[in-house]
């Protein structure tokens, strides 16, 4: 996957901070020069904030929008702390997917890229890769594992790893993982796996109250950090609801959309897996729009080389599910679609968090057909719009009133290396 040269556009107020740049934090400087080398100069809110907490070893439970930086305020920390000359496993990150997790593990590897020593040494445990090949990046011994609880819980089962030298455990997207019975199960589990006084740090954009129990009950006296606005809803996304008569009548408004609008990339989200393929061959054969999809029922193999050919521009749309909502970090997306309305307004908040990005501009159209549809999208309009009024308008009939000012980019500021 390659690495974005410095991106030119310009950012919404809800990741710009207070000016504080990485080089003033006290880093190490090689840390800092990689950060450099990712073209992140300064910090965002929700990395001003918690960077210095967890430096200092502190509980931590932050609260951020998706794409204001969260990956890097838990990431930063842990490699500045990081002892390499160690053969011990010192930092644990739990992901709910096995994309999440080998996203996270890309950017931890980017972030510490200049760092003498991390080589190999940041390791992904996901399933779907062969036990031997995993036992045998071990042998590399890892200071930093990435990965989804069960797999992690079988190594541990079989002795193959120990967290016993384990400083900081780390929890993203903590309410995909606490309140679901396997998951919590399993966290708890790799938690009480680490030393009594490991520190331990949940980031999350939404905080239910089975997080807040959680955190009572594991946790040692967090500081809480709460960069949430009082938007649930990234500055830089602009959101359009279009009701039409039909299904059918779904896809030729996707034609129109693609015809009249400056799109870049564009994830288009179902509901079921079972939609995922013929939905993209509709587009890729009788719209001649190139897509491909995926979904969870696919390997683990193919779902990678999908997701990095859709990340390096083979395709402009990647039809998918609730599966690609969370973490996936692609900043020539300018434009979501949900082909379906979500089944509530945390999956509708993290579907359209995909565009957007890091403070940049995009779209996201909500399309609805039917009386089912329409039910679950006033459940959701409630929510964002009790937050912020009319932040969810109506498609205008002429595509042409929607300025291209509002999510457009050109290839300059999209240039890649």
């Amino acid at each position: 996957m390659s690495l974005p040269v410095k991106d030119t556009r310009e950012q919404t107020e809800d990741v710009k901070g207070n000016g504080i740049k990485f080089s003033d934090m006290k880093l190490n400087p090689q840390l800092v020069a990689s950060l450099r080398k990712c073209n992140f100069v300064e910090a965002t809110p929700i990395q001003e904030q918690a960077i210095p907490i967890i430096l200092n070893g502190v509980d931590v439970v932050a609260r951020a929008k998706n794409g204001t930086g969260k990956t890097g305020a838990f990431s930063i920390p842990i490699l500045n702390n990081i002892k390499l000359t160690s053969n011990n496993i010192q930092a644990i990150v739990i992901a709910h997917t096995k994309e999440l997790a080998m996203q996270l593990a890309f950017n931890i590897k980017q972030f510490g890229s200049m760092l003498t020593g991390l080589e190999d040494r940041v390791m992904c445990l996901v399933g779907g890769v062969d036990v031997k090949e995993d036992l045998e990046r071990l042998k590399k011994n890892p200071v930093i594992i990435v990965g989804t609880p069960a797999r992690i819980k079988s190594f541990i089962d079989h002795r193959s790893i120990h967290f016993n030298k384990v400083n900081t455990f780390v929890v993203d997207e903590a309410d995909k993982l606490i309140g679901e019975q396997t998951f919590e199960a399993d966290l708890r589990f790799l938690i009480q796996s680490c030393p009594a006084d490991v520190q331990k740090c949940l980031f999350s954009a939404t905080f239910p109250k089975s997080v807040e129990t959680f955190c009572n009950e594991l946790m040692n006296n967090p500081e809480m950090v709460n960069c949430m606005t009082t938007s649930l809803t990234l500055q830089g996304v602009t959101q359009y609801i279009a009701n039409v008569r039909e299904e059918k009548y779904k896809v030729m408004l996707v034609n129109a959309l693609f015809k009249k609008l400056q799109i870049n990339q564009c994830i288009v989200f179902v509901n079921n897996y079972t939609k995922c393929e013929p939905l993209s061959y509709m587009l890729s054969n009788e719209l001649k729009i190139p897509a491909l999809f995926v979904h969870s029922k696919m390997d683990l193999e193919e779902r990678s080389k999908i997701f990095h050919d859709f990340s390096q521009g083979n395709a402009r749309v990647l039809v998918t599910t609730d599966l690609y909502t969370r973490g996936i970090d692609i900043r020539t997306v300018n434009v979501v679609i949900n082909f379906e309305v979500p089944n509530g307004s945390d999956d509708y908040l993290h579907r359209i968090g995909r565009c957007g990005r890091f403070g940049h501009r995009g779209l996201a159209i909500t399309l609805m057909a039917n009386e089912n549809e329409r039910q679950k999208f006033l459940k959701i309009d409630q929510v964002i719009q009790g937050i912020q009024q009319n932040q969810i308008q109506n498609l205008p009939q002429d595509l042409n009133q929607i300025p291209a000012s509002i999510y457009a980019c050109s290839a300059s500021q999209l240039q890649m290396k």
